[in-house]
């Protein structure tokens, strides 16, 4: 029996009823699998909004936005509405009402510090990297109680986690995996698990720990949720990693007018090539941990399929 990594996209993950199903369909076809690693990205434009709120703290300092204005954009309340639609369809759950207002807490704080203390109110690297990971924190958690309320095995290792595998060193809005010890850690997960058929894990970015011995967040850059799907594929040495999209695959480029189709197979190459040439694919950053697998003997089937339909093409 052999591992599988899912990683789902913020579209598939739109509505509480989807994120249920995803787990049930995942249960059905990885049955036959040892254990299901899920990856997820933050809810719906969340990221957008993280970002949004940064830039208008800067707008602030500078006189273009008025205070009330600064205040509306930079509200936990707005900026996290798509994860607080999830929290509401769940049922409000009391046990992540504590995380949901620890994390609310301290963005807000880290908003306000920018508007009123930088200079200029320019968000510190560390800042950004900070704000931007709390979505996958929040998203990680309610789809681990989704999964739990539905009656499935999972178990969820977040950042703030002793054993949060994913490592990282290096810039903190590009950060690189350490995949040396990926795999060890990995390793320690299952074994203190209790037989958890999933484990879920956000995606985007990683923890790197300081001189103090702090553990500071960094995220992984353009397709951070991509990289980390695919380091997760080579610490836990999956035979299959999924890509979940809203889309059935990669398409041909539409010419004359005349209907596309589904590129069956790619290259780790040519899917690099695409994206540097804007296709929607994984980045080269994003495939160098599928690189080594291969390069030490491990060759994982990758598939790109739509959440909906994850048994048609790809």
């Amino acid at each position: 029996m052999a591992n599988v990594v899912v990683k789902y996209g913020g579209t598939a993950q739109a509505r509480a009823e989807n994120i249920a199903q995803n787990g049930e369909t995942a249960r059905d076809l990885f049955k036959d699998h040892k254990r299901i690693v899920t990856v997820v990205s933050g809810a719906g434009d969340i990221t957008d909004r993280v970002e949004n709120a940064i830039a208008k703290a800067k707008n602030y300092r500078k006189g273009e936005i008025s205070e009330e204005e600064f205040y509306n954009i930079t509200d936990a309340s707005y900026v996290f509405e798509p994860w607080e639609d999830l929290f509401n369809q769940a049922g409000k759950p009391q046990e992540l009402s504590t995380l949901k207002e620890r994390v609310y807490r301290e963005f807000e704080k880290v908003t306000r510090d920018v508007m009123h203390r930088l200079p200029e109110g320019e968000a510190s690297h560390a800042m950004r990297a900070e704000l931007n990971l709390y979505p996958e924190q929040l998203q990680a958690a309610i789809v681990n109680y989704i999964y739990r309320q539905s009656g499935l095995e999972s178990k969820c290792v977040n950042f703030d986690d002793q054993d949060f595998p994913l490592i990282v060193d290096g810039h903190y809005l590009n950060g690189k995996v350490d995949l040396r010890n990926l795999q060890s850690r990995c390793e320690g997960i299952i074994s203190s698990g209790k037989g958890e058929k999933i484990i879920i894990f956000p995606g985007y970015g990683g923890i790197d720990f300081s001189a103090k011995g702090e553990k500071v967040r960094k995220t992984l850059g353009r397709g951070g949720s991509d990289t980390a799907a695919f380091a997760y594929g080579y610490g836990f040495k999956a035979r299959e990693i999924w890509l979940m999209t809203d889309v059935e695959g990669i398409k041909r480029a539409i010419i004359n007018g005349n209907g596309t189709e589904t590129v069956r197979e790619l290259s780790i190459e040519e899917a690099g090539d695409g994206a540097f040439y804007g296709a929607k694919l994984p980045s080269r950053d994003s495939l160098e941990p599928l690189s080594m697998m291969v390069t030490e003997g491990l060759a994982p089937e990758v598939y790109i399929a739509h959440h909906s339909n994850i048994r048609g093409e790809k």
